[in-house]
C-alpha cells in the first residue's frame, strides 16, 4: 500500500437524475420550473429521512433543477463516493424508493464505470444487452429496472448526455415493453436489500484527544470530519510537514485539549488508523496528554491521542487549502464562521461513551475464505468432485502433447487424410481387392514384430540396470511419490533396504506416479507466476487448455 495514495474520488463518482411526469396543466416555463423546484425539495426531504443516521464517506445525496436542451426540467445530482464504493448502492436504493413513492417519476443512475446496475445483473441479461447498446438507456420506473432496446436508426451513443432521448421515450410509452426480466430484478433487489444493513453498520465511534478549536468545528459541522480525514489521507508530504509544524489555526498557544467522541464511517476510520504518523512538535510541547504517543500502544490514551493528532492535522491542511464542499462553498469560509462563535461551555458537558469494537478491521483467514466463497458463489467440497477429473484431463493433455512426433518445424499435428477414389469405387462394386501398398506394409510390420520380440528381453534388462544405477542419485530423489507423506512404514523399509544393501532399485521403491509429479510441478510453477504470463501459461495456451481451469 502506498504511504500517500493517489486520490480516487474523481474516478468514483455516481450520477443520477429524475424525470418528472408531464402535465398539460402547466403550460408556461415558469410554472414548470416551480413544479420541478417543489419536487426537488420533496425528494431531498425524503432522502434525508431515509439516511438521517447514515454517515456518508465523501459526499451526500443531492439534487439540483436543471434544464435540458429540449426544454425539459429534470432533477440531477452527482456524488463522489471515494473509496466507499458501497455508498453508491445507498444512492441506488434512494433512486428505486423515490420512483416507488412518487408515481410517474422515472429515475436513472450510473457511475464512472457505466451502467453498474447491469454489471450487477450481468449473468441474467439477454444477449442483445451490451455495454455499447445499453449506454444511456437504463432507467428505473416504479422501483423496477428498465432497459430500452436500440436500433440503427436511433442509436447515438453520446457519452456527454445523461440519457438517451429515444430510450426515455420508449420507457414512457405504455406499449413499449422495456422492463427487465424477473431474474434481473431479483439480482438487483438482492443487492438493494443489503443496503439497510450496510447503513446501520457503517459507523464507528471512538474517543479522541482534540484541540478545543477542532472539537468545536466538528461539533458544529460533522461533514468536516470526513473532509479532514480526506485531507490527511491524501496529503502531500512536504506541504503537510510545512503546515502541520506550525498548527497556526487549530492549535495556538495555551489552547486546551479535550476529549470528544467522534463518529466516523468505517472507511474513514480505517483510512485514519492505518497510516503511521509521527506527531508534529506543537502537540508534544503544548499538552502533556499527547505524551501518550511516546509510549507504546498499550497506553490507554494512545489511540485517542493518535487519532486526535491526525484529525487536527487534517483540519489544518483543509483550512490551508482551497478545497470546497459538495455545493461549491470553500471549507475555509465555513470553518471561519464556526470559529467566530464561543462554544466552550457546551463542549465541557458532553458525555464520552466507550469506544466501539474495531474487530471488524481484522478478518481471520477462515472468515475471509467464507466471504470469498459467498461472494463468488463457490460450491461446497462435496459438490466439487469434478476437480480430480479435471486434473487427470490436464495430465492426459500433456501426455498426448509430449507423445506427438516432432520435426524441424515443431510438433506435428494430425496427419492429413488420404483418399483413394479408385480403391473406394472397387469396394463399392464388391471386388475383393487389396492395395499393393497395404500388403507390403503388412509384410514389413510382421517382420519388424518378430525382430521386436527378440530385442524386447535385452531392452528390459538394460532398463532394469539403468534404474538400479539411478536409484540413489539426485535425479531419483527429485521425484515425489503420491503417498510418500502418508506412508511412514514404506519410508522406513526403503531406508532399511538402503542401509543393508547399500543401494535400492526403483522396483523396490514406492511406485512413481508421473502424472502426480507433472501436476505438482505445474501447479507450483503456475502459482509462482502470481497471475502474470509465464512458462506454464504459455504452454497451456499452446495446447489450447483453458487457463481459467488452472485457477
Amino acid at each position: 500500500m502506498k504511504l500517500f495514495p493517489t486520490p480516487t474520488v474523481d474516478d468514483n463518482e455516481t450520477r443520477y437524475c429524475f424525470f418528472l411526469p408531464c402535465s398539460t396543466c402547466f403550460q408556461n416555463d415558469a410554472e414548470r420550473l416551480e413544479v420541478a423546484t417543489q419536487q426537488c425539495s420533496a425528494f431531498l426531504s425524503f432522502a434525508a429521512q431515509q439516511t438521517h443516521a447514515f454517515i456518508w464517506h465523501k459526499h451526500h445525496f443531492h439534487l439540483d433543477v436543471i434544464s435540458t436542451t429540449r426544454g425539459r426540467y429534470i432533477l440531477s445530482g452527482r456524488t463522489c463516493v471515494g473509496d466507499a464504493i458501497q455508498d453508491e448502492w445507498v444512492i441506488a436504493k434512494l433512486v428505486f424508493d423515490i420512483t416507488t413513492t412518487f408515481p410517474g417519476v422515472v429515475g436513472r443512475i450510473f457511475d464512472s464505470d457505466g451502467e453498474f446496475l447491469l454489471i450487477e445483473s450481468a449473468e441474467a441479461l439477454p444477449d442483445w444487452v451490451t455495454p455499447q447498446s445499453s449506454d444511456g438507456r437504463v432507467f428505473v420506473v416504479n422501483g423496477k429496472l428498465h432497459v430500452a432496446r436500440t436500433t440503427a436508426e436511433n442509436y447515438t451513443n453520446n457519452k456527454q448526455e445523461l440519457y438517451d432521448e429515444d430510450a426515455l421515450r420508449q420507457v414512457l410509452e405504455v406499449e413499449s415493453n422495456t422492463e427487465a426480466s424477473a431474474a434481473v430484478q431479483r439480482l438487483i433487489r438482492h443487492k438493494l436489500n443489503q443496503v439497510p444493513t450496510y447503513m446501520r453498520a457503517n459507523r464507528h465511534g471512538v474517543r479522541c484527544l482534540l484541540p478545543i478549536r477542532v472539537a468545536r468545528v466538528f461539533l458544529a459541522n460533522h461533514n468536516l470530519v470526513g473532509a479532514a480525514v480526506d485531507a490527511f489521507y491524501y496529503r502531500e508530504p512536504k506541504h503537510a510537514s510545512l503546515i502541520c509544524s506550525k498548527m497556526a489555526t487549530f492549535m495556538p498557544l495555551k489552547d486546551a485539549v479535550i476529549e470528544q467522541r467522534v463518529t466516523f464511517s468505517r472507511a474513514q476510520f480505517a483510512q485514519l488508523k492505518q497510516q503511521q504518523f509521527f506527531p508534529p512538535k506543537p502537540f508534544m510541547r503544548q499538552s502533556a496528554r499527547y505524551k501518550a504517543l511516546e509510549d507504546n500502544e498499550t497506553h490507554p490514551d494512545f489511540q485517542a491521542a493518535n487519532l486526535g493528532v491526525k484529525l487536527a492535522c487534517g483540519l489544518e491542511l483543509l483550512y490551508a487549502s482551497e478545497s470546497m464542499d459538495q455545493l461549491g462553498r470553500p471549507w475555509r469560509e465555513i470553518m471561519d464562521e464556526i470559529l467566530q462563535t464561543q462554544g466552550e461551555q457546551e463542549l465541557s458537558s458532553l458525555p464520552i461513551d466507550p469506544d466501539d469494537d474495531d474487530s471488524w478491521l481484522y478478518m481471520p483467514p477462515n472468515t475471509l475464505e467464507r466471504e470469498l466463497e459467498r461472494m463468488t458463489g463457490a460450491k461446497s467440497p462435496a459438490a466439487n468432485v469434478g476437480g480430480t477429473d479435471e486434473l487427470q484431463h490436464l495430465a492426459n493433455v500433456f501426455s498426448t502433447f509430449v507423445n506427438k512426433e516432432s520435426g524441424l518445424d515443431g510438433v506435428e499435428g494430425v496427419e492429413p487424410v488420404e483418399f483413394d477414389m479408385t480403391f473406394f469405387l472397387d469396394i463399392l462394386k464388391g471386388a475383393n481387392v487389396t492395395r499393393k501398398e497395404d500388403f507390403e506394409d503388412f509384410i514389413e510390420e510382421n517382420e519388424s514384430s518378430e525382430e521386436d520380440e527378440d530385442n524386447e528381453y535385452a531392452l528390459d534388462e538394460a532398463v532394469d540396470q539403468m534404474e538400479a544405477e539411478l536409484a540413489n542419485t539426485t535425479l531419483a530423489k527429485s521425484f515425489s511419490h503420491l503417498n510418500e507423506a502418508h506412508d511412514d512404514t514404506a519410508q522406513k523399509s526403503r531406508s532399511n533396504e538402503t542401509t543393508k544393501g547399500g543401494s535400492t532399485s526403483f522396483s523396490s521403491a514406492q511406485p512413481l506416479d508421473l502424472d502426480y509429479n507433472l501436476l505438482s510441478n505445474l501447479l507450483e510453477s503456475f502459482a509462482s507466476q502470481s497471475g502474470h504470463a509465464g512458462p506454464v501459461s504459455n504452454i497451456l495456451s499452446e495446447i489450447q487448455y483453458p487457463r481459467t481451469a488452472m485457477q
